[in-house]
Formats: structure tokens, sequence, C-alpha cells
């Protein structure tokens, strides 16, 4: 209020997990350009569709060599009452952010998210639950050179209090020889990302992982 403007800068997201922005996304931003010049009698000035979408392409292409999640599992041998189950999570350190819950790093970021069968824990209704998951998503999560043992770590402390079994995404047992290998080709792709200017868990790489 009070202030007098010469121009007004759109901008849109190239790409994301759902792939490249698409002709019908650009057009429709284009369209809400067109709208807004003609109501304060301006003009649009912008990029060429083609050469967008080319470039959405070439993103996203670039993106999807950088992405990567890694996942465990805990098999609780039968369903257990939420209440306990969600007792043991809170007592092993997991806390609530946004819907989910996740192990938090020192600067307020999750490291990896807990989810009951597959579920956010805020939108998990069920009574009971079979099977805890443990999610570390890499582009979205805080650079950590320990990042899968430490993830592993909390999901044998979590094993040990409900009696549960710590499976990898393959349904096989977790073993502590494999952490630091694994750690260490994480650890490479926190270097990638950081290289290619999307910092993990920046707020702008955040966006693009999404």
């Amino acid at each position: 209020e009070g202030s007098t403007y010469l121009s007004v800068q759109l901008a849109v997201l190239l790409a994301n997990r759902s792939g490249a922005l698409t002709d019908i996304e650009w057009s429709h931003l284009w369209t809400i350009a067109e709208d807004l010049a003609e109501r304060f009698e301006g003009s649009v000035e912008g990029p060429e569709q083609a050469q967008v979408l080319s470039r959405a392409k070439e993103l996203d292409a670039y993106c999807a060599s950088l992405d990567a999640q890694v996942g465990l599992a805990l098999r609780l041998g039968g369903a257990k009452p939420i209440a306990e189950v969600m007792q043991a999570v809170k007592e092993a350190g997991f806390l609530t952010y946004g819907n989910q819950l996740a192990w938090m790093s020192e600067a307020g970021v999750p490291r990896f998210t807990l989810l009951f069968d597959g579920v956010a824990a805020a939108d998990f209704q069920q009574a009971g639950v079979d099977r805890l998951d443990l999610l570390l998503d890499v582009p979205r999560s805080q650079a950590d050179e320990h990042a899968f043992s430490r993830m592993a770590c909390v999901g044998r402390d979590l094993a040990a209090r409900l009696s549960a079994t710590l499976v990898d995404d393959q349904g096989q047992l977790v073993t502590e020889n494999a952490d630091h290998a694994i750690d260490e080709k994480l650890h490479e792709l926190y270097q990638k990302l950081d290289q290619a200017g999307f910092p993990a868990a920046d707020e702008r790489t955040v966006r693009l992982f999404s």
C-alpha cells in the first residue's frame, strides 16, 4: 500500500518428482501473466515455450541422477496397538514434524522420517500397526557422513523396544557390516548435490525434489 511498481516477476518450477513442466502448465502460467498485464495496461515479456520446456526436460533428467531415497522396515510380527508403538517411537527420540514423525538434525531438519504401514503418522487411522518404515530422503535431509548408519542404529534400537525385525527394502536382515559402505555412497551423493547447486535440505532443493 502506498507504493508504485513498474514490473512484476512470475516464477515457475521447471521440474519436481512428478516430472518436467508441461506445455499445458506453461500455457496456464502465460495466461495468468497476460490477464495481469491486461488489468494494468501492461505487457508480458518471457522466454519462448520451446526453450522453457527444453530446459525443464534437461533439469528433470539431471535431477533424476541426483535423487535417492533409502528405506528400512521394522516387522512387528503382527499388529500391535498404535498407542504402544507410538510410545516406543517417542521414547526412541522421534518428534512431530508437520504431519510426520521425524528424527531431527541439530539444524531442525529431518534426517529421516517414520511411517506406519507406509502412511504418515497424522494420516494413520488404524487401531493397530504391523510394520514401521524408516525413510531417508537424501535431497531433502541434512547432509550427513553417517546418514545410513545413524538411521540403522535408530532402527535397531526401535526394533529392540518393539521386539521387531529390521530389514532393508529387499526384505533382507540389516547387519552392521554394510553400514559404512552405504554411508560412503550417500556422502558422495550429498557432495554431488552440493556441487550441482542443490545443497541437501536447502529450501530450493526441497521444492525441486518434492
